[in-house]
Order: structure tokens, then C-alpha cells, then sequence
């Protein structure tokens, strides 16, 4: 969640009791909230789907979480930006038989419509069915009644596969079936048209943690939020850590010593230059350089995942290839895949794992951050134009900036009043000047 800064996450089939939960809790208490329904007769035996916030991402004050099926539908209801609520529900549908299956969401309709439970935004999860062929590999159609039983539920809400809607021709699939490597894309989250138009990256990607599901992935922003820029940029760890890069800097920086000595002997106009603009001069260059060499050492792994996937991609879309072909070539791919996704990763918690032994113990700001829970930024959302009537406010980020700038500047130009007259001030302090 950290490395992919997901903020909420929802996990099926997740096995857990409330020992293993305690234990979750106790590990990454401090950067994740965890809520879970585990299957009531065997809690780590099978089902149980999970809800997991990250506390540097997300907000986690005021939420409400509800058990509507144990096992199998979570509801959040996550206090968003202002006064929205997001409602969610996470949900593992039976794997079973039809009527297994028809029953399940039959189920959560009749339960809506008695209990008087507000309304979705959005459901999502291990779904276990399709709506159309295409989302099987195998272009088997789903049971008529089980699908007639999802689209009920569906429409109460008039959600809408965002994935779908922004692929409308592509064929992907987010379960492999390990016996005989058919596919289906049966994990899939559905939104309203609100949210949706306010959405993007709707991604399937690989998970660095063995699994035979992908993970289904899209961000949702308030289109009320002020306009958010990419921020300062750094310099990456693994180009400081460049010896092309240390070199350079090396030679760039006794060059600039060299012009700073020449400067001080007046062998320099000291007209037009200073300390401070060949100082400006030279970080311009580090960051030049820093972004020349970031462009050609970008990990190996992350380069050859993007061609395996667009390599994967091609193959599920030639519509000349057979199931069986596709199914060939499309599993070497996943596993090489899998296996770099997992290389990274562990590269990852390595370098976690390095930090922690070395700055843990000591008054560092790593130990410092430990000893209290992240927290997501607070935004301003919007600022009053001054001396507007009636008030009228921007959203726009450079445009608020430039208010509280001039805001601040005005200030410090107006001259303070401490209710005291400047000339009865001036007489009284040469009065006691020349009494002594």
C-alpha cells in the first residue's frame, strides 16, 4: 500500500480470526486500520473479506463500518473531503453453485431494501461471476438467474463497471485458474457515474504477493479540491547513489570552488556575479545531470514489466490466436511478470528493513516519525477573494497562493497601531534622557 500509496484496499478470502487480527494490528497498528468479517463457522478456515486503510493516505477519524453478511459484505461509510461520506461495500460472493450464488446477492438485496441501509457509491471485490463473455478467456455466458440476481442488486444504485467503461474493447482478466489456465476478470469495482467522471487510472495489475488474483485499482478525486501540482522534485536514492553521478558532481563542485577563490582575488567582476548566483548556477547543473542519468539507469525490472505487459496485452487482444495459444503464451509472461514484481518488492523491504536497524535506536527524524501515526495531508480547499460581495471563492492552487501572498505583503506594509501617539512617545523618552 505504501510503495503504490493505495489509501483504501479491500482484501477477500481473507482467513482471519481474531487472534491473526490482533497480531496485524499489533505489527502495523501505527500506518494501517484494519477492519475484518470473518465466515462464522470456521473464521481462518475459509471466507472473510477485509477492509484496510492506510493512515498517510486516507482519513480514518469518523468511520463507520457495518457487517451486512459475515464472511462475505463489509460496509464502510469513510468520511471524505468536507462533509462527504464515501459508502463502500467490499465484498467475497460465493464461488459455488448457482443457487449458491443467486441466493448471495438475492440476499443483499432483501437486506437493503428491509434494513433501510443507504446508499452505495460504489461496491467491489471477488465478485466470482461476469457480466458479459468477453470477461472470460473462454467466452463461457453466466448463469442466466445469477446474473439476472447481480444486475437486481446493481441497479438499485445505478452503478457502473468503471473498469469496462474506460476499456470498452479491451480484453483483460484478473483470475487465473491454475488447473487449465483459463481466465476471467471477476474481481471488478462499480461506481456511480458521478464518481466515475471523477476517476482515473483504472488499472489491473500484478501484486508483489504470490496470489492467482490481480488487483483491480482506480483513483478517486474530488473534483472541488484545488488544483495539486507535482510537487518539488528529488533527486532519487538510486541516482545519489550513481558513481556517474557522484563524479560529475565532484568535478562540477571544484570547478565552482575554483570561480568562488577567483571571485575573492577580484580576478572576477564582482559586478554582474556572486557567491550566490555561481552557487545557483551549480545546483541548476546537479539537477540537469541528476535528470540525464535518472533517464538511463530507471531499474531494469520496471522497464522489462512494461514490455512483458504490453508484450501480455497484444496477445489477449489478437483475436487470430486461439484460447489455447493465449493461454501458452500469456502464462510464460504472468510468471515472469510475478517474478520481477516480487524482486522488486523484496529489494524494497530490504531497504526498509536496512533503515529500520539503522536509524531505529538513535534521535533521528526516522525515529522520530515512529513514534507517531502518519497522517494524510489537510488541504485548503478554497480561498475568499478579499473585498468580494458576496463572497466569492477559488479553487485554483496558483491563484490562492497569490492571495495569501498579497495578503501577508499588505500586512507588513501597513504601519501598526499599539494605540500609543508618536510624538507624546518621542517628548516622553527625551524627557527621561535629560532628566539623567
Amino acid at each position: 500500500m505504501r510503495e503504490s500509496k493505495i489509501g483504501l484496499l479491500t482484501l477477500q478470502e481473507t482467513h482471519l480470526n481474531d487472534e491473526h487480527l490482533e497480531e496485524i494490528k499489533n505489527l502495523f497498528g501505527r500506518q494501517l486500520e484494519v477492519f475484518n468479517s470473518a465466515d462464522p463457522e470456521h473464521p481462518s478456515g475459509k471466507g472473510g473479506v477485509a477492509i484496510v486503510l492506510h493512515k498517510a493516505f486516507t482519513n480514518i477519524k469518523g468511520i463507520e463500518v457495518k457487517e451486512i453478511i459475515p464472511g462475505r459484505a463489509l460496509l464502510l461509510r469513510h468520511p471524505w473531503h468536507d462533509n462527504k461520506i464515501f459508502t463502500f461495500l467490499a465484498i467475497y460472493a460465493p464461488a459455488g453453485s448457482n443457487q449458491e450464488k443467486i441466493d448471495f446477492w438475492n440476499e443483499l438485496s432483501t437486506r437493503w431494501d428491509q434494513r433501510r441501509l443507504p446508499n452505495l457509491d460504489g461496491f467491489g471485490g471477488d465478485l466470482n461471476m461476469v457480466e458479459e463473455t468477453v470477461d472470460r478467456l473462454s467466452g463461457r455466458r453466466e448463469n442466466t438467474g445469477v446474473t439476472k440476481a447481480f444486475c437486481d442488486f446493481r441497479r438499485k444504485f445505478t452503478l457502473i463497471d468503471g473498469w469496462r467503461d474506460f476499456h470498452t474493447q479491451e480484453k483483460d482478466y484478473t483470475f487465473v485458474q491454475q488447473s487449465n489456465g483459463s481466465r476471467s476478470r471477476i474481481d471488478r469495482i462499480y461506481t456511480t457515474s458521478q464518481i466515475l467522471e471523477n476517476s482515473r487510472d483504472w488499472e489491473i495489475t500484478d501484486s508483489p504477493i504470490t496470489t492467482d488474483h490481480k488487483l483491480i485499482s482506480t483513483t478517486i478525486v474530488d473534483p472541488r479540491m484545488p488544483l495539486i501540482g507535482d510537487g518539488r522534485w528529488v533527486i532519487p536514492q538510486i541516482v545519489l547513489k550513481s558513481k556517474e553521478y557522484i563524479k560529475q558532481v565532484n568535478e562540477m563542485g571544484l570547478k565552482l570552488e575554483q570561480k568562488l577563490d577567483e571571485l575573492d582575488a577580484g580576478n572576477i567582476s564582482s559586478e554582474d556575479v556572486s557567491r550566490q548566483t555561481f552557487y545557483k548556477e551549480f545546483k541548476d547543473q546537479c539537477r540537469f545531470v541528476a535528470r540525464k542519468i535518472a533517464k538511463k539507469i530507471v531499474p531494469r525490472a520496471k522497464l522489462k514489466i512494461e514490455e512483458l505487459g504490453k508484450e501480455r496485452k497484444s496477445i489477449l487482444n489478437d483475436d487470430k490466436l486461439t484460447k489455447e495459444e493465449k493461454i501458452v503464451k500469456v502464462n510464460d509472461l504472468d510468471e515472469g511478470i510475478q517474478k520481477l514484481h516480487i524482486s522488486l518488492h523484496v529489494d524494497n523491504r530490504k531497504v526498509c528493513r536496512a533503515n529500520a536497524h539503522l536509524n531505529s535506536e538513535k534521535p533521528t527524524r526516522y525515529w522520530s516519525k515512529m513514534k507517531e501515526p502518519p497522517k494524510p495531508r489537510d488541504y485548503m480547499t478554497s480561498l475568499a477573494y478579499p473585498a468580494t460581495e458576496p463572497r466569492r471563492y477559488t479553487t485554483d492552487s496558483d491563484i490562492m497562493v497569490n492571495i495569501a501572498n498579497n495578503y501577508h505583503n499588505e500586512l507588513q506594509n501597513e504601519a501598526p497601531n499599539h494605540g500609543i501617539n508618536k510624538e507624546d512617545a518621542r517628548r516622553e523618552v527625551l524627557q527621561n534622557v535629560n532628566g539623567h
